[in-house]
């Protein structure tokens, strides 16, 4: 019978790559990455808004295997999902569940990191704000996102140090083939670069009805802060929850010029990282966004 138990994943950081990096390794023939990316089940919060607590969590570890089905017995199984990095049980939780577990982490320059954030949550109608100053008053989580050295402590701490690879965004950036083989080599398996390697993912744009989308986001809120569950699996059932993420993402006109940051926030938010960003090239020794 085929082992179901989970060989790596790659924790994040959002907004660094990882729907890229799902994309061309559910191409790699050795590797098997379920169709939904983010299972969401080994961090208590739920990703869109972290003061709600997350349903997927609480469900068994059956229903997390039976993502995982499909895998051929020779394939590694791996699950990509962001929130596991900055929620604060994930990373134990993956520790009981697999001590053997292999973990991919991508960090990306943490100013660029939080004004990509914002962009996507404005798109979403997550985020009102027009301006990211403002956007980090709507939600303190796009700032403490970006806060990785306590994040990614947790991790190196839990596991084998053999059994954890950081990696910078800016490497995938230049270099994606490069950066594939650091993690076809860091999992085991052979190189190989699919046809895809070169595209782009998620790539933000100006929502069309900004409203609408701010409604969408309000409700989605809202069913889940007060635990309508039956509605969520009324909404999936039907497919209502499916044609409203659509509406959300297909009425985006993409920018023919991302928004640039103004020269006084960059320099408020290099100042507030400065300290974790200095954490952080301690714990990997090296240094990072100078």
């Amino acid at each position: 019978m085929n082992d179901l138990k989970v060989n790596f994943i790659c924790v994040g950081a959002e907004k660094a790559g990882t729907t890229w990096l799902a994309n061309v390794l559910r191409e790699h023939p050795d590797v098997f990455i379920p169709a939904k990316k983010e299972i969401h089940y080994f961090n208590k919060k739920f990703v869109e808004y972290p003061e709600i607590d997350n349903i997927n969590h609480a469900k068994s570890i059956d229903w997390y295997h039976s993502f995982f089905r499909a895998a051929k017995e020779n394939q590694l199984k791996g699950e990509i999902c962001p929130s596991y990095l900055w929620d604060r049980i994930a990373a134990k939780k993956i520790q009981q569940y697999n001590p053997h577990m292999k973990i991919i982490i991508i960090l990306r320059d943490p100013i660029k990191r939080v004004y990509s954030q914002f962009l996507y949550y404005r798109q979403k109608g997550v985020i009102k704000a027009d301006n990211l100053l403002d956007g980090t008053k709507e939600r303190e989580d796009l700032l403490y996102r970006s806060l990785y050295f306590r994040q990614v402590k947790r991790y190196v701490q839990l596991f084998p140090k053999k059994n954890c690879k950081v990696l910078l965004y800016e490497r995938l950036s230049k270099d994606p083939r490069a950066f594939l083989f650091e993690v076809e080599d860091f999992l085991g398996i052979k190189r190989f670069v699919p046809a895809n390697i070169g595209q782009k993912y998620n790539v933000t744009g100006e929502p069309i009805f900004k409203n609408l989308n701010v409604a969408l986001a309000k409700a989605r809120f809202y069913v889940r802060a007060k635990n309508l569950y039956p509605l969520i699996w009324l909404f999936r059932k039907t497919g209502i929850a499916n044609i409203a993420e659509k509406i959300r993402n297909d009425l985006v006109k993409p920018y023919g010029k991302k928004p640039e940051m103004d020269a006084k926030t960059k320099s408020k938010l290099k100042q507030y990282f400065s300290k974790d960003v200095k954490q952080m090239e301690k714990l990997l020794g090296n240094e990072l966004w100078r």
